[in-house]
């Protein structure tokens, strides 16, 4: 149970955040600050909102449990929900379920902030890992964590632009959360200088993989065979790998490309359009989600990614591991690509006939993709055998040592001063003689929508 002062705190997290906005709570420094650490790490929290079997997040925890039980520590597990498809926990991991009933109406935040108290107090932790590090509730969960005395740990498991990039609400101060963890976690080195750049004690963190990949063998396939994953997500690009098929396969008659992912309903019509457009469709294997993807890996000659970010990318490294030679639009900050001798050939984004090139240039080339093969090996290598054990040590280590930049303000006045100068220029737009006239042609068409709208409903 909680001390009075505890629950002072708590009822004062609710009370503030019912009275301030989202970006208010953010920027004010008094409300919550890092917490001091008082006490060894023994209990180990980990946070994610579901643990869904896949190749994300939930993949990385799987990995990650079983490390954190061998290094002695007891490990629970938080999540929102829990479903049918997941991922086999540890006996010893205890499970704790927040919002069995989901939350939902004007009480859904107090409701959060009280299942969260309800869930520390009755399974206490020394430190939260924190990974779903992009939603709102960061904040509230944030605060909640810190005003018990429980400090937090935020796992970045994406590119560090992926707010800017994706054009979030909160990415204009975004920053002064992050700066609020007591360490930040970054799967990139630039990551690492962008946040320590913000003033937050962070680290290079690195994901663990499976222990078959160590004894994964390389294979010589002679055949034609491209494999890329990646299902219909937008950001993997699906429809730019059938474009760079269709000019490999006008140069190699008996190429094929194997697609595997998930395919969404929102984005899988996108695919499929491409798809009845290029001319050597005959020859493309739409795979979707697969249990197993070492058979489609083991039997392919090449793997081709189109992605326009990345993080991690276990795909690269399952790939890289088995000794198939990889086709990329750069992405030159990734761990696997920083050191790639050979195995990993990149081209600039969106350069299709480059991707092309480089792939019929492997594919007819016998001595060019052994060559790769063994790179490719050699790279993965530096990572299946990276010490994650040691890795964590030294990370909860830094939260007591922690590693800042003295110039923190740099990247904060940037940030700060890029989105006052884009609302700068709205505001001159909207007061501009050419915005008026617009608002005066098209206001009558804004109000007859309105009135038909209504009317339907």
């Amino acid at each position: 149970m909680f001390s009075k002062e505890e629950m002072h705190r708590i009822n004062r997290i609710k009370d503030l955040s019912l009275r301030y906005s989202h970006e208010e709570l953010a920027k004010d420094g008094s409300i919550v600050g890092k917490v001091e650490i008082k006490r060894p790490i023994k209990t180990v929290g980990a946070y994610y909102h579901q643990y869904d079997i896949g190749m994300g997040v939930e993949h990385v925890l799987k990995l990650l449990f079983p490390v954190w039980v061998e290094m002695g520590y007891e490990v629970i597990f938080f999540s929102d929900v829990k479903s049918d498809n997941e991922y086999p926990l540890p006996e010893s991991v205890e499970r704790v379920v927040l919002n069995d009933i989901p939350c939902t109406g004007d009480n859904a935040l107090l409701n959060r902030i009280d299942r969260w108290a309800v869930a520390l107090s009755e399974h206490p932790c020394d430190v939260i890992i924190y990974n779903n590090w992009l939603d709102h509730y960061l904040l509230y969960d944030l605060m909640l964590v810190n005003s018990i005395g429980i400090p937090l740990i935020l796992y970045t498991h994406g590119i560090f632009t992926c707010k800017y990039l994706f054009g979030s609400s909160d990415s204009s101060y975004w920053h002064h959360i992050l700066e609020k963890c007591n360490l930040v976690l970054s799967l990139t080195r630039n990551g690492v200088d962008f946040y320590r750049g913000l003033g937050c004690n962070t680290t290079l963190v690195v994901n663990p993989s499976e222990d078959n990949l160590k004894a994964a063998e390389p294979r010589n396939n002679a055949g034609h065979k491209i494999i890329w994953f990646g299902g219909s997500a937008t950001d993997k690009r699906p429809s730019e790998a059938l474009e760079i098929f269709d000019e490999v396969a006008d140069a190699i008659a008996d190429a094929e490309l194997i697609m595997l992912g998930k395919m969404h309903d929102d984005t899988k019509d996108t695919v499929y359009s491409t798809l009845r457009k290029i001319k050597h469709s005959d020859r493309v294997s739409i795979m979707g989600l697969q249990d197993d993807v070492y058979p489609f890996i083991e039997d392919a000659s090449v793997y081709l990614s189109t992605s326009t970010t990345e993080s991690f990318m276990y795909s690269l490294l399952e790939t890289q591991a088995h000794g198939l030679p990889c086709v990329m639009y750069e992405l030159p900050y990734l761990l696997l690509v920083e050191g790639n001798n050979g195995g990993i050939i990149s081209v600039p984004q969106m350069n299709r006939s480059a991707a092309a090139q480089a792939l019929i240039e492997l594919l007819t080339n016998p001595d060019k993709r052994k060559g790769a093969a063994q790179a490719a090996r050699k790279n993965a290598e530096r990572i299946l055998y990276y010490d994650i054990e040691q890795l964590w040590r030294n990370i909860f280590n830094q939260l007591t040592n922690p590693i800042v930049k003295s110039d923190e303000d740099m990247l904060s006045v940037l940030i700060e001063h890029i989105y006052l100068g884009r609302n700068l220029e709205v505001e001159e737009v909207k007061k501009s003689y050419k915005y008026r006239i617009g608002e005066v042609v098209f206001m009558p068409l804004s109000f007859l929508r309105r009135i038909i709208t209504r009317e339907k409903n």
